[in-house]
């Protein structure tokens, strides 16, 4: 009898599997880094139409420059997430994605946010 193998593309569960990632990650995350963000968040949304995790980084070091940390900056994830269901901003569908800037995270894909509080 012979096992087939497994199926490597399978994507069955992945959705569930990056929410459960995505809350392990924010329960984890250090409390004065998650203020931290939250207020660069709304503060880069406030300044720039369009912008991604980088503008939020950046923001945050120029608010403060000796930022609280934490573990995993991924959780920035669940705080983009979360400014977006409060109607602070969107996911962008005219340019959804464009690479980080970040040497560090090798031009990754980021996600490109449309603000909904931008006035300019």
């Amino acid at each position: 009898m012979t096992d087939d193998p497994p199926d490597l593309f399978e994507w069955s569960g992945a959705g569930d599997a990056k929410r459960d990632g995505m809350e392990r990650v924010a329960e984890h995350a250090d409390s004065a880094w998650k203020l931290a963000m939250e207020t660069a968040v709304i503060a880069t949304a406030r300044q720039m139409s369009r912008f991604t995790a980088d503008d939020c980084f950046v923001t945050l070091y120029r608010q403060n420059p000796t930022p609280p940390e934490t573990h995993d900056r991924r959780a920035l994830g669940p705080i983009m997430l979360a400014a977006a269901k409060a109607g602070i901003c969107r996911k962008d569908d005219a340019t959804p994605w464009i690479p980080t800037r970040r040497r560090s995270r090798h031009a990754a894909p980021l996600q490109v946010w449309r603000s909904l509080i931008y006035h300019p």
